[in-house]
């Protein structure tokens, strides 16, 4: 008969166990690693994506440099410059009445009574159609024995952008003289010219890049740069508004400078 006390007397059963119990954790931690490496991976794969959806934004969508800003910012001001410096800067709304105060004052000063003054429709200018609008003053006048030629030079000093048709004036009977003054259609021009900026940022979630030992390091440093890369997007449209609006701006200065040059300073 087999005397299975002594059997197990030589046999070292707590090493057995140890090593059973070695076994299990090793496979445990292999299988964990196994998950760990595998979610980190995936996480690594979705985080290069967003870093891929990010610059095809940005190759689309190139955000104007801080020179090509100043340098339009400077031709801005010297345009400005060169307008105000003409004194014939164009409105973008008219004052009839305090027009036709003007227009009396010149009268008052030329000696010339003024019978009439009659504000005609606004016209579009002939030869700048498009943002140069004209309101026309007919003004019926007394014409003196002398005095016209005063009120014709006081009528051209007046300091608003315009223009005067006169037809010949006799001495002592009744003449018209119509004064068309002038301002930028700014409405047209913000119509054709809308800074209307479609800019769509791509949709980028925020990744939970926690709980990933021992892989974290490498994917906190990957989800750190998707982050960094995301918040410089959140102004892109911002800054494409204020590039197209200056641009806008130097546009509208050029023309205006266009319109003075061409037919007010002559």
């Amino acid at each position: 008969m087999i005397d299975w006390d002594e059997v197990l007397e030589d046999v070292d059963w707590k090493k057995g166990v140890a090593s059973v119990i070695l076994i299990i954790i090793v496979v445990v931690a292999a299988v964990y690693l196994l998950h760990q490496k595998s979610k980190a991976d995936t996480l690594k794969a979705s985080l290069a994506g967003d870093l891929q959806t990010i610059k095809e934004f940005q190759d689309r969508w190139v955000s104007p440099d801080v020179k090509k800003m100043n340098d339009l910012e400077k031709k801005k001001k010297d345009l400005e410059a060169q307008i105000n410096a003409s004194g014939l800067a164009l409105p973008a709304e008219l004052d009839a009445a305090g027009l036709e105060a003007k227009i009396r004052d010149s009268a008052t000063e030329g000696r010339v009574s003024i019978l009439q003054v009659n504000p005609l429709p606004e016209v579009k200018d002939d030869e700048f159609p498009l943002y140069l609008i004209g309101l026309p003053l007919e003004v019926v006048i007394s014409v003196p024995k002398a005095g016209a030629g005063r009120f014709l030079k006081d009528l051209q000093a007046i300091d608003a952008p315009h223009v005067i048709k006169s037809e010949p004036l006799r001495v002592g009977g009744n003449g018209k003289v119509t004064v068309i003054f002038y301002r930028f259609d700014l409405e047209a021009w913000n119509d054709v010219n809308d800074c209307v900026v479609d800019v769509t940022l791509p949709e980028v979630p925020s990744r939970d890049a926690s709980g990933l030992f021992p892989f974290g390091g490498q994917v906190e440093s990957l989800k750190h740069s998707v982050e960094q890369q995301k918040a410089s997007l959140v102004d892109v449209e911002k800054k494409y508004k204020d590039y197209c609006e200056l641009k806008s701006q130097v546009e509208r200065a050029e023309k205006e400078l266009q319109i003075i040059q061409g037919k007010l300073s002559q």
